[in-house]
């Protein structure tokens, strides 16, 4: 699944590329985006596991990996290109897309939706359970999901923004990416119990 959505997002980010006059994320930023996503995810062999799963062995399933990475891999190029859309024309950064600042600030709004979503996704798809907060992770998964999140939005926040040429984000900005956030994880949710409901095997 990871995978498939790494494939998916490199090929948003040479689409974007054509039609934007800018990088949607420059190199720096998405190395420090994975790096700071891959660190919190160090603490999942430390995550609570459900029951009926610790009931019995369960086989890798390669067969229906294809068929889980085309239900959930496509909900986040749908997302990707709402917050594209978003910060676009919802920020206003279309009308001065020649200029640095408005450059700097879409990078800084795409940076911090990409680091939400994929740090919270996790949550909805390590357990089969509808909703997933009916078994919630280990304390140290979810410790170190709130820490990848503090970091990040210190990162946007803080002077230490120059050094990564993250612009600055307007007030209007933070209730729009809520949004996107959340109703991308009730999307998830929505589509995890069809497809559990339609008796496909979780992987």
């Amino acid at each position: 699944y990871q995978e498939f959505v790494i494939i998916v997002a490199l090929a948003l980010k040479i689409e974007a590329s054509i039609f934007l006059p800018f990088l949607p994320m420059l190199s720096i930023q998405l190395l420090l985006q994975n790096l700071i996503y891959d660190t919190s995810q160090m603490t999942i062999p430390w995550d609570n596991v459900d029951d009926d799963t610790l009931a019995k062995p369960t086989p890798w399933r390669a067969d229906g990996l294809l068929r889980y990475a085309l239900t959930f891999g496509p909900l986040s190029s749908i997302f990707d290109i709402t917050t594209f859309l978003f910060l676009w024309f919802g920020l206003g950064v279309g009308a001065h897309a020649a200029s640095l600042p408005a450059e700097h600030m879409f990078q800084a709004g795409w940076f911090v939706v990409g680091l939400c979503t994929q740090s919270l996704v996790i949550h909805v798809l390590r357990t089969r359970k509808v909703p997933f907060w009916r078994v919630p992770a280990s304390a140290i998964v979810i410790l170190s999901t709130m820490m990848a999140l503090l970091v990040g939005l210190f990162l946007i926040l803080s002077p230490l923004h120059k050094a990564f040429d993250f612009g600055i984000l307007p007030a209007a900005y933070w209730p729009g990416a809520v949004i996107i956030v959340l109703v991308y994880l009730g999307m998830v949710e929505w589509a995890k119990a069809g497809y559990l409901k339609r008796g496909r095997p979780w992987l």
